[in-house]
C-alpha cells in the first residue's frame, strides 16, 4: 500500500468534491476501507455539520477535489484561507 500522490491536505482542511455542492471538512488520512483494504486519501465529514454517523463520512481520493475552501497548516496557530 503506497501513497505516490502529491501532499495530503492536513486535517481540519474543506473542501468541495468534484460534482459535488456541499463542503467537507477532512477528519482522517490514508483510511483502509474494507477487506480489501482499499486506501484512500481522505475521510470527511459534512461541514459546518460535522459528524452525524456512520452514514455521513465520505472517503475520497485528492484527485476527487474540485476546490480547496480553507487549508489547515500542521499544528501550529497558522492558518491559509483561499
Amino acid at each position: 500500500m503506497e501513497n505516490n500522490k502529491q501532499e495530503l491536505l492536513a486535517l481540519g482542511s474543506i473542501v468541495v468534491l468534484k460534482g459535488g455542492y456541499k463542503k467537507l471538512m477532512i477528519v482522517g488520512r490514508m483510511q483502509l476501507q474494507g477487506e480489501e483494504e482499499k486506501l484512500w486519501d481522505y475521510l470527511g465529514v459534512l461541514y459546518p455539520e460535522g459528524y452525524l454517523g456512520n452514514d455521513y463520512t465520505f472517503l475520497f481520493n485528492n484527485e476527487d477535489i474540485d476546490e480547496v475552501i480553507f487549508k489547515e497548516i500542521g499544528r501550529g496557530s497558522c492558518r491559509e484561507r483561499v
